[in-house]
């Protein structure tokens, strides 16, 4: 492990801010095993982007890709990813048109086998990448779908979050985005974000992915989702969100709009019949506070 990357903020511990250990290098590739390119999009998220940027690099998987597209930035952004450049493919800081955009200029430079976007306030969890790697080698699937951690501005655990297949037509209409990745040939089929959307563009390109390929849920954890202050989700779910959700839902899918939650953080009794049907899910608080312990170890 190269003693040359960046030291973490003071106070700093645990995931990802510790250095890996000496047998880990961020320089071994495998051509054996397949590219994960992962793309993030960002804007003035300063305050969380180096975390993201070290879950990524600090995995313990050799073929990643890391691109990070950034919309021109005014904050302390642009240092810390001048910090990180040795680590990052390729990054950019100029003014783009949106999250998408953005997104799409990523995933249209990215040469893996495997890509995903993971957000600039999010980060992936230990080992995330290498059990996505395995389960693409063993299966035949087009693209997998797992589950996510919920985080706080501080990155304690809250929560977790693996849900039940995506079922139009039994309610559900969420893929945790940051817990979602697919084989680089489905753009051939289904073509990449559609930019005209501000919020729901991972909503409505997942969709098109479930009409048309092979998606397999797991049960192993992959990112981890912040809720702060100034997420779209918070800020922008019930005024722009919901209207894009079933905008996408109504081109793509023939399902009741009612199937629709109008609440993005539905709690833990939303889907009660999915709870009693799925008990070892009620081993939440447990499970929260192991993971925290599992991120700060």
């Amino acid at each position: 492990m190269s003693s040359d990357v960046p030291s973490p903020p003071k106070g700093k511990t645990g995931w990802p801010w510790d250095l890996p250990s000496e047998s880990f290098s961020l320089n071994d590739w495998d051509d054996s095993k397949p590219t994960i390119s992962i793309v993030t999009p960002s804007y003035n998220q300063g305050t969380f982007i180096e975390e993201t940027i070290r879950s990524v690099i600090f995995q313990d998987y050799p073929n990643v890709e890391y691109i990070v597209m950034d919309g021109g930035s005014t904050d302390e952004t642009v240092e810390i990813l001048n910090r990180y450049d040795p680590w990052i493919d390729y990054w950019e800081s100029t003014p783009d048109d949106g999250q998408a955009h953005a997104i799409n200029k990523g995933l249209k430079r990215a040469t893996g086998d495997i890509h995903g976007w993971l957000n600039s306030d999010d980060f992936f969890v230990p080992g995330a990448l290498r059990g996505v790697a395995e389960t693409f080698i063993s299966s035949s699937c087009d693209a997998l779908s797992g589950g996510r951690l919920l985080v706080d501005e501080d990155s304690n655990v809250t929560g977790w979050s693996i849900k039940p297949s995506f079922d139009p037509w039994r309610g559900g209409n969420t893929f945790p985005q940051d817990s979602t990745l697919w084989r680089s040939y489905v753009y051939d089929e289904i073509g990449y974000l559609d930019e005209s959307y501000d919020f729901a563009m991972d909503f409505e390109f997942f969709i098109r992915l479930y009409k048309h390929f092979d998606i397999l849920d797991t049960n192993h954890l992959i990112g981890a989702f912040r809720h702060h202050s100034d997420t779209k989700t918070r800020q922008h779910y019930h005024s722009v969100g919901i209207n894009e959700t079933r905008r996408a839902w109504e081109t793509h899918l023939d399902a009741p709009t009612e199937n629709i939650s109008e609440d993005r953080d539905p709690g833990l009794f939303r889907h009660w019949w999915f709870w009693i049907s799925h008990p070892r899910f009620l081993a939440l608080p447990y499970v929260v506070q192991k993971s925290s312990e599992w991120l700060r170890s």
